[in-house]
């Protein structure tokens, strides 16, 4: 019996979440049995046992939602592993390609179903014919394997999957045994009893040829129990047998020629018996549900550990509480104040209702902080749902370019918001494709440059204060800074006289066009990427930052916040307005006199701690009014990503305090420089967006200049 969409949109979500977590482990368990081939290192069964329980339940889950080509294409792969794993057949490299082909489709069959509800315009018969090939050739014993088992599938389908486990254990038995399968079919009514005993007898008579597997009775053929008359009944009784006679052999038995034997015949055999029941594809293709018009809905979802769970409810039941504590005291300050007119007070009293009052807060404050950061870890993920999928990636990469690469993974339990998980990944592959392509050599180039010929790949990531550190790094070519400016200069990005440092020209890579590859692939070298990679980790509120050395290789750098919802802030006052300023951004804050103020190359600078910052003006920036300041010092915020720094005057340091960011609406989304807002008591506070100013500061003209 399927399950409906109509009143099953839960078991299909359910279904895409189980769908996504099977994929994930299919592949990495693929990746894991083609390392042993390729180190000719013997297979852990556990492994093919696990690659086999995923396929047979997303195989079961798929018969069950209706998604039929889903259930014909697993159900052949399963097959192919249900003989490797019995040692039927051995493992080969082909079986890996071909399964890791299989892997691509099933993630292409969930994106469908995520869409449509349905995988009916999916084309599985290539990978189908694949998989048979290899499983069927010249090997008799799986071919007729292969045919009982669809001849189950198909009797089930009759049987309207009704049977019991052990009935359905019973049937593969029957039918590997090459019995023959008959549905009989029989009438019980009020004079059944009196008429003719065969009626009773048929079941014990049956018995001596074959094995009853299953009886059931028609459910259109039951009463209700409220029109139930026991004088007047009919009921339609089906019972499955098999047996290695024919149909005369059976009615000699029962000795009734209105019970109807009919045998359940296979689709391509044939018999002259019109009684014969005869199972075609039409027949199951008739019930699938015409889905393709419906979209399924859109749902975030995320799996919790129980603890963080019975965490966040103990917090809850302490809040509850304190809440009637609160109550308690607030009934205490009314009794106490009396009525209104009444001027007599007990001050006593009000004093210890104070004091308990406090001491309330006090605890509300701290649960109020336990609270947001059990939410905060209830969100976190592991990045290793990340780096896992990059296995596959490299081993793809590595197969199309003719390169060697181990990928190194460390770091993979550090967790991060799964808002920032789910965004994080494009720019990561981009940087893997990258660094496949253009960063590691090919095996002759490395080792006439005295390496091994496998290159490295390495990813890491770790906390580090109220951030994450996620580094790339290969051992490959490195960057070429002369190459890189040559490109630049070649491209118009800079002039002959342009003077710059080291990490500015490294920083050209992320310039919209930019790239030193000559030659386009398949995989990179359109200058199409890596300034999309930067602007995606703007977005994340994070910075991305690169190290090389020439023919030693290079490290992408990335920074990312834990969270985008809660962050540190410095708030800072314009104008009597208070502004929020990402403590993450913030390096320093100096006091400095206006003489301190230089002017160079028309840009005012500050000399500080032998090194040159420019300056600019918070109001300047934002086209704010110039604030009427007295005060003889001018307070400098020093905000900064890696090397590039910019001092911002403002006109008072407030302090630092954590903050609640919340999305902007129109018109404000517009303005330049603000990420975001908060509500710090009744006022709305707008948040500083750093990485904005500080991509700015290069073409920033202050109006201050005199």
């Amino acid at each position: 019996m399927t399950v409906g969409f109509e009143d099953n949109e839960q078991f299909v979500r359910q279904f895409i979440t189980e769908f996504e977590e099977h994929i994930e482990a299919i592949e990495i368990k693929l990746l894991e049995v083609e390392e042993n081939i390729d180190k000719n290192q013997s297979l852990n069964p556990e492994t093919i046992n696990s690659l086999f329980r995923s396929i047979h339940t997303i195989k079961g889950l798929s018969g069950m939602l209706d998604f039929n080509q889903l259930l014909d294409f697993t159900h052949v792969w399963e097959n192919l592993l249900d003989n490797i794993r019995k040692n039927k057949q051995e493992i080969s490299i082909e079986i890996i390609e071909v399964s890791f082909r299989g892997l691509d489709l099933l993630s292409k069959i969930l994106a469908e179903i995520k869409e449509k509800r349905s995988d009916k315009d999916i084309k599985v018969t290539d990978i189908i014919n694949e998989l048979e090939n290899i499983f069927f050739d010249n090997d008799l014993e799986s071919k007729e394997l292969n045919k009982a088992n669809e001849y189950f599938n198909k009797l089930l389908d009759i049987f309207k999957n009704n049977l019991l486990d052990a009935e359905k254990e019973k049937l593969i038995n029957e039918i590997e045994n090459k019995s023959n399968i008959y549905q009989i079919s029989l009438f019980l009514d009020k004079n059944c009893f009196e008429k003719d005993i065969s009626y009773l007898s048929t079941c014990i008579n049956l018995e001596f040829l074959g094995e009853i597997i299953n009886i059931s009775i028609e459910p259109s053929s039951i009463p209700s129990l409220n029109n139930f008359d026991p004088n007047i009944f009919d009921l339609q009784v089906f019972i499955l047998f098999s047996t290695s006679d024919n149909e005369d052999r059976i009615y000699k038995i029962i000795k009734n020629r209105e019970i109807k034997v009919n045998r359940v015949l296979f689709e391509n055999e044939t018999e002259s018996n019109e009684d014969n029941l005869l199972i075609s594809e039409k027949e199951v293709s008739d019930k699938i549900i015409d889905n393709n018009q419906k979209k399924l809905p859109t749902q975030n979802n995320i799996r919790v550990e129980i603890k963080r769970l019975d965490s966040l409810l103990s917090l809850i039941g302490e809040q509850v509480i304190s809440k009637n504590q609160l109550d308690f005291i607030s009934s205490e300050l009314l009794d106490a104040l009396g009525n209104k007119n009444n001027l007599s007070v007990d001050k006593n009293r009000l004093h210890l209702i104070a004091e308990n009052f406090k001491e309330i807060m006090s605890t509300f404050s701290r649960l109020s902080n336990d609270l947001q950061q059990t939410v905060m870890r209830i969100r976190m993920l592991p990045i290793g749902n990340v780096f896992n999928r990059f296995s596959r990636v490299v081993r793809d990469l590595a197969k199309d370019t003719g390169k060697q690469i181990d990928l190194i993974i460390e770091g993979e339990n550090t967790e991060l918001d799964k808002a920032i998980i789910e965004e994080i990944s494009d720019p990561l592959i981009h940087l893997i494709r990258n660094a496949v392509d253009h960063g590691i050599e090919t095996p002759s180039e490395r080792k006439s440059k005295g390496k091994s010929e496998k290159g490295i790949l390495h990813f890491n990531a770790y906390q580090q204060g109220n951030g994450i550190v996620i580094t790339i790094r290969d051992d490959g070519r490195g960057l070429n800074l002369e190459l890189i400016k040559a490109k630049a200069l070649e491209k118009g990005l800079i002039t002959d006289d342009t003077q710059l440092s080291e990490n500015e020209i490294i920083n050209l890579i992320f310039e919209a066009g930019f790239s030193t590859s000559n030659n386009v692939t398949q995989i990179s070298g359109r200058g199409v990427g890596m300034d999309v990679v930067r602007q995606n980790i703007i977005n994340l509120k994070g910075t991305i930052d690169v190290e090389t050395k020439l023919n030693q290789g290079t490290t992408f750098i990335i920074k990312l916040p834990l969270t985008l919802a809660i962050i540190q802030a410095l708030l800072i006052k314009i104008n009597n307005q208070t502004f929020a300023i990402p403590l993450s951004s913030v390096i320093e804050s100096y006091r400095a006199k206006p003489d301190e103020i230089r002017l160079v190359n028309n840009r005012e600078v500050l000399k500080l701690r032998e090194r040159i910052l420019p300056i600019m003006y918070f109001h300047d920036y934002f086209e704010l009014e110039k604030s009427k300041n007295d005060n003889p010092y001018l307070y400098i915020v020093v905000i900064g990503i890696a090397e590039n720094r910019v001092g911002f005057i403002v006109d008072k340091l407030v302090g630092q305090q954590e903050i609640v960011i919340k999305p902007l609406n129109d018109p404000l989304v517009r303005i330049k420089g603000i990420a975001g807002a908060t509500l710090i008591s009744q006022d709305v506070v707008l948040i500083i967006d750093t990485i904005s100013i500080l991509l700015d500061s290069k073409s920033y003209k202050t109006s201050n200049i005199n």
